[in-house]
């Protein structure tokens, strides 16, 4: 089965913000940080860590199964790059992948992690159909239906640090449930 990798993008700044934010049981959104610019995007080639949002991180991750994924199936996510020995958030949410840096998790799915010393991360987590309000308000799935995705919306794995505000180090992998 192919794997796809896919570096946190735009999107991970938000991500980080809203999964800190499901962790300590407050709203999904955070005042003053409801969008990251476009120019936040990092680049999916190359290794290592990506640096583009001054003082954020965004590390690749890959997700198996990538496809077909059917209720109660475990995705598995592992990352490299992440910031070594450091305690992370992982779940799975609908997130806007056009940039707008907007994401509605399933908030049942929130499990802490750490990476190790090389900075690796894996994560399971099991999948089930969702629905939830994403920080600008929308009720978003996943499946996603045809509104979210013509909203950019996917379904993925999300990562972020739990160690501070705003989650400097963070990265997001998309997967498609079946219909």
């Amino acid at each position: 089965m192919r794997k796809r990798m896919f570096a946190a993008g735009a999107a991970g700044l938000m991500l980080a913000v809203t999964v800190a934010g499901c962790a300590q049981g407050g709203d999904d959104s955070v005042q003053g940080a409801s969008r990251t610019p476009a120019s936040a995007t990092p680049s999916a080639a190359g290794s290592g860590r990506e640096t583009t949002a001054p003082g954020t991180t965004y590390f690749k991750t890959e997700v198996t199964p990538e496809t077909g994924v059917a209720p109660g199936t475990v995705l598995t996510a592992k990352s490299t790059g992440a910031t070594p020995s450091t305690a992370y958030y992982c779940l799975i949410a609908a997130y806007d992948t056009d940039g707008g840096g907007v994401s509605a998790p399933d908030r049942s799915t929130l499990k802490p992690v750490k990476s190790n010393a090389a900075g690796k991360i894996t994560c399971e987590v099991t999948y089930k159909p969702f629905s939830a309000q994403d920080n600008a308000g929308v009720t978003r799935r996943c499946p996603t239906t045809a509104a979210d995705r013509e909203a950019g919306f996917t379904c993925g794995v999300l990562l972020a640090d739990a160690a501070t505000v705003g989650a400097l180090s963070a990265s997001a992998v998309p997967f498609t449930p079946e219909e």
